[in-house]
């Protein structure tokens, strides 16, 4: 290459580093905004998570067709950086390579990997621009952006093949047997002179580096950022239990201004890197249960948003956008059933529950801004200990005649049995918090429970963004189950499960908590149960959110249900940790819908789909919405909704007497 040539290159070479270096500088200045956040611990786990989500693209694959796409292009992008660099030292000096790897005994297996990944990347992009443009795929975009990294790729490509060609043609490579893709090339070129192919070698090299340069300088000003943010995403992805990724508040901090999250200097510095590290896919708002049925919510374009009111900052503007308003507005924040499904689904691992909560925190604890059903909940919660407002004095009524001591009455037993609101107050639960008590009996289970000592676990009131009553809440709760020297608790409420479990502990409360389909199926297991009475019914599963895409329990419900002679069970669409939510989490079981259609309403058409003649679950919240959601299709004759122990206790052999049995004897 001519000195011209070569000065011209160095200079665009120059001007492109220049240009990315000073924009991720700036974008790195806007994460510092953010406020500390220890996210560099446990580091064989964080490699773990990088290798497996980035490298392996594993969450990407649960959608084949563009697991398969996406992880063709990133594992060509890889190894096509090393010819992309090449072209770069060719801009020098063709002389110039990559020791040990363009030049020396791996060089033909170099060419030759190149060439054929750089054809199948072609058919990758094919699958996308069929994906986007033909098949028009809801969650995806058909803007600019989309298209010029599609277009920036297949021009990479297209003149690698044209640059490898011509210099086959020309005699100036001699590995070309290596270069089958290219080769082919060379053989369109034979017929022309010398000097026409090295000119088409010359332009094809311009077009390369000129497109290479300008895609590195349109990283980071575009949704593509996310190829520089998403691996550091993942890295610094929570590790902490799925339940209990909120962050703690301190309530008695005398210098805090406000609570909760109203402006970006409120959120942390790993919340911020979400907005850099998204890609634009929406998967996760294609699983949100509330933009499914209609409504404002959009997980996705709420990341997207905050990206955008965090640029605003650059060179020290003051943002025109507000948090929360404009990132996503108030009745967007109150829509959200925190089923985690948006962050189950992101590929990049983005958190976008801890931000709706903090935001929530705000509106409660700094505006007092609540929808008007939660401040009846949030004193009932306060006065009456559930979020009804029933008596104390009659939270073990249930109970009376069972047989059921209490804590109080007598603490040298295995388990806590924690009852729940639900399975307390309403009439429905009562039934399954029966069920369970006569399997435990007849299993010969020792348990107590806590009777008019138990209130709310504090759930309600942290999904709701009270942290003030849910810390008041988990105080009293944690000093009555500690007075008892209580070391394991049983629940069937999967959000008392998740809230003792995994919430309880950093404020004092350590136990073994189990969900009463985990101690029902290790019954049966051991043979302290049998299921002999045939129960002849097809039956679907629907997943709580709490028990599964939190808690990761999904098989124990399914084995016990497949347990129980005669039952046939059928999955519905959603199912397992792409199960579709009640819509009664995130405190929305107090909250009015009023907007599109009711999430309960359009899960229990999924399970009437399914042909099944019942309904089985395993959260008193899901029973209740599945339930409404079932009368509302008017096939209370067509389908039945119970909890799974309703089920064992109907199929169980009764071995022993209960202890209320034995009394009357």
């Amino acid at each position: 290459m001519a000195i011209f040539g070569k000065a011209v290159f160095a200079i665009m070479l120059v001007s492109a580093l220049a240009i990315f270096v000073r924009r991720v500088y700036q974008l790195f200045g806007l994460l510092r905004l953010g406020q500390a956040e220890d996210r560099f611990d446990r580091r064989q786990d964080r490699l773990g998570a990088f290798f497996r989500n980035v490298l392996g693209q594993a969450k990407l694959f649960k959608d084949r067709y563009s697991g398969f796409m996406h992880a063709t292009i990133f594992y060509a992008f890889i190894i096509l950086a090393i010819g992309n660099l090449q072209a770069v030292l060719d801009g020098f000096s063709e002389n110039l390579r990559i020791p040990f790897v363009t030049e020396g005994a791996l060089r033909p297996y170099v060419l030759l990997s190149q060439d054929i990944v750089g054809f199948v990347v072609l058919f990758a992009i094919g699958m996308a621009v069929f994906k986007r443009y033909i098949l028009k795929a809801k969650r995806l975009h058909r803007n600019w952006e989309a298209a010029y990294i599609l277009i920036a790729i297949t021009v990479l490509s297209l003149t690698d093949f044209a640059m490898a060609g011509s210099k086959i043609v020309l005699g100036r490579e001699p590995l070309g047997a290596y270069l089958p893709v290219s080769g082919v090339v060379a053989d369109w070129l034979q017929g022309l002179s010398s000097v026409a192919v090295s000119v088409i070698g010359g332009v094809a090299w311009w077009v390369h580096v000129a497109a290479l340069l300008a895609f590195l300088v349109y990283i980071p000003y575009s949704k593509h950022l996310h190829l520089l943010a998403a691996p550091f995403n993942v890295y610094f992805t929570s590790l902490e239990p799925k339940g209990a990724q909120w962050r703690p508040l301190n309530l008695e901090d005398e210098n805090a201004e406000s609570f909760g999250a109203s402006k970006v200097e409120d959120l942390t510095w790993r919340q911020l890197l979400d907005a850099y590290a998204c890609t634009e896919c929406y998967r996760c708002t294609s699983r949100c249960p509330a933009n499914q049925t209609g409504k404002e919510l959009n997980p996705g374009q709420m990341i997207i948003n905050l990206r955008d009111h965090m640029l605003e900052r650059l060179g020290g503007k003051e943002p025109t956008t507000t948090l929360i308003g404009d990132v996503i507005s108030e009745e967007a924040l109150w829509e959200c059933t925190s089923c985690r499904a948006c962050v189950e689904e992101c590929p990049v691992g983005n958190e976008h529950l801890p931000k709706i909560l903090d935001m929530r925190r705000y509106l409660v604890l700094t505006e007092s801004k609540v929808p008007p059903e939660l401040n009846t909940t949030f004193r009932n919660l306060q006065d009456k200990g559930n979020p009804w407002g029933q008596p104390r004095g009659d939270r073990a009524a249930w109970a009376d005649g069972l047989g059921v001591t209490t804590m109080a009455e007598d603490k040298d037993v295995e388990y806590l049995y924690w009852v729940g609101c639900a399975g307390s107050y309403d009439a429905r639960n009562q039934k399954v918090a029966k069920a369970l008590v006569k399997v435990l009996q007849n299993a010969g289970v020792s348990f107590s429970i806590l009777g008019n000592e138990e209130q709310c676990s504090g759930d309600v009131a942290r999904r709701s963004g009270n942290e003030y009553l849910f810390q008041m809440q988990v105080m009293e709760n944690i000093e009555t189950i500690n007075g008892y020297g209580v070391k394991k608790v049983i629940t069937a409420c999967p959000h008392c499960f998740n809230t003792i479990k995994n919430e309880y502990p950093a404020f004092g409360g350590n136990y073994e908590v189990l969900h009463h389909s985990e101690v029902v199926l290790d019954l049966v297991r051991t043979g302290r149960i049998k299921l002999t009475k045939p129960v002849e019914e097809k039956i679907t599963y629907h997943d709580s959110c709490y028990l599964g895409r939190y808690n990761d329990v999904y098989d124990p419900p399914r084995l016990i249900l497949e347990s129980i002679p005669g039952v046939e069970l059928v999955e519905m669409k959603d199912h397992h940790e792409r199960g579709m939510c009640c819509g009664a989490g995130g405190a929305r079981m107090f909250m009015e819908e009023t907007v599109g259609a009711k999430v309960n309403v359009a899960r229990s058409q999924q399970a009437l789909d399914t042909g099944a003649a019942m309904c089985a679950s395993g959260c008193p919240f899901c029973l209740t919405m599945m339930t409404d959601g079932v009368m509302a299709h008017e096939a209370e004759e067509t389908m039945q909704t119970k909890d799974f122990v309703e089920l064992v206790a109907e199929a169980m052999e009764i071995r022993r007497p209960t202890p209320a049995e034995t009394a009357a004897d």
